[in-house]
């Protein structure tokens, strides 16, 4: 961008859930931090949801579904149907099977949790075919990927459901509509001046 409106947060080429500290940041400087910060869905991850908490900041916005190929499917078995203990270092299947393996690893500075189901009781499950994502001919059981703020992924899942949620959200579509408008219109988007 040729035209820089605030400093103090990182370029414009970065992405937006990377902006939300910044601008939380910011805002915080200037005794303007919001209890409430409603923003779109590109901003919205685990990670700015814990710092948002952590800041004393409710971020409201929509967070992206699940993209694994169950999820997806919709009559898959999703990461969000397992359930998983923390404490026992457990994960148990929809259909009652615990998991037998749980490790961590270290990737990019961020904890991830792996887990895995045993082949031969994956093999006898009746949902076998729409759980295990494997495109081999070799029986495989299901893994799972946990990531660092996976329960706040899956409670932000929940709650958007709600009707509270999106009658708070819905204050958004003023904003959009705004900016839809004048980028239209009034050419937003564009300086026209060097």
């Amino acid at each position: 961008p040729q035209l820089i409106t605030d400093a103090r947060v990182t370029l414009a080429t970065t992405a937006d859930y990377q902006q939300t500290e910044s601008i939380q940041h910011a805002l915080q400087e200037r005794n303007l931090l919001p209890e409430t910060h409603i923003v779109d869905n590109g901003y919205v991850i685990g990670a700015t949801l814990a710092s948002s908490t952590a800041n004393g900041v409710d971020l409201i916005g929509p967070i992206k579904p699940d993209s694994n190929k169950q999820a997806r499917a919709k009559t898959g078995t999703a990461l969000d149907d397992f359930d998983i203990d923390y404490n026992l270092k457990q994960v148990r299947c929809p259909q009652g099977h615990t998991s037998t393996a749980w490790h961590t690893t270290d990737e990019h500075g961020k904890t991830f949790i792996h887990v895995s189901f045993d082949v031969q009781t994956c093999i006898a499950c009746p949902l076998y075919a729409v759980c295990v994502n494997s495109n081999e001919k070799r029986a495989r059981g299901r893994t799972l990927q946990i990531g660092p703020h996976h329960a706040l992924i899956k409670q932000r899942r929940q709650v958007q459901k709600t009707a509270d949620f999106r009658h708070t959200y819905r204050r958004r579509s003023g904003i959009e509509a705004t900016l839809s408008a004048m980028v239209r219109t009034q050419g937003l988007r564009f300086a026209r001046f060097k």
